[in-house]
């Protein structure tokens, strides 16, 4: 860990990992280390196991390797995002092209990593914790204004809004 890492507090992440390879995983974990979390993990590699790791626990983040044989990472991609649309997705893979990441990133996939270039990890993962937090607080304050809008709206005592120049603008 280098000294900005090791002033900081780490950050707890639960992070579920579609990866085969045990020498691959333990590289996203040494990488998400080096970034300062601290990491809960476990590795599936079937649909199955995917959907067992999904029931019994709450996940932060998705790291999936996008060529796994017998498994299709955009199937499990489109599963998860049926389930918690907002769960962040971040594909790793040393055989994407370009091509295929763009229809990912279209598809709703947070960001996409080269395995050559681990580096990006860290900094993926915090912008999309980041969004994903964004969004949920938005969807929030939709829901509060909703609310409030409502509250005035079918209020049993007139409202009338009017600009600096004693122009109604608005009236319940």
């Amino acid at each position: 860990m280098d000294s900005k890492a090791d002033s900081e507090l780490s950050m707890l992440i639960r992070v579920l990992m579609i990866e085969d390879s045990k020498d691959d995983a333990a590289l996203i974990m040494h990488e998400l280390k080096r970034n300062g979390y601290e990491v809960m993990s476990e590795r599936v590699d079937t649909q199955k196991t995917m959907e067992d790791a999904l029931d019994r626990q709450e996940w932060d983040v998705i790291i999936a390797d996008y060529s796994i044989p017998q498994f299709d990472t955009m199937k499990a991609f489109k599963l998860i995002q049926e389930r918690n649309g907002d769960l962040p997705f971040i594909l790793v893979s040393g055989v994407i092209g370009e091509d295929v990441a763009v229809e990912a990133m279209k598809l709703g996939v947070h960001d996409y990593i080269m395995k050559a270039n681990m580096a990006r990890l860290g900094h993926a993962v915090e912008r999309a914790l980041r969004e994903t937090e964004r969004l949920q607080h938005t969807r929030q304050v939709e829901v509060q204004f909703k609310k409030l809008s409502r509250a005035v709206e079918y209020s049993p005592s007139s409202i009338v809004i009017t600009d600096k120049n004693g122009e109604i603008e608005y009236v319940n």
